[in-house]
């Protein structure tokens, strides 16, 4: 996750990060031509699928990743991990 923040500085973790995002759009696909295919095998030859849910759970829990934009940087997200654990993990 500290790709996706404007701080990353290797050239790794950004390219982590895109491949972690490259895959969950095709995930997402993926998941959207199966509901489509199931959808059409009830007879539903043309499923309108603007606005559905994520129904691969892995594809699910990697969309469900805080939004970045959100901290200031990887470590104001780390510190705000580390108040929240205590929490989470009660």
């Amino acid at each position: 996750m500290k790709g996706c923040f404007p701080d990353a500085t290797p050239p790794k973790e950004k390219a982590q990060e895109k491949q972690v995002r490259d895959w969950l759009m095709a995930c997402c696909k993926t998941d959207l031509a199966e509901f489509r295919s199931e959808l059409q095998a009830l007879g539903i030859p043309d499923p309108k699928l603007n606005n559905t849910t994520i129904r691969n759970p892995l594809c699910a829990q990697v969309a469900s990743a805080p939004n970045a934009r959100h901290w200031a940087g990887f470590a104001a997200f780390q510190r705000s991990v580390d108040r929240g654990a205590p929490i989470a993990d009660a």
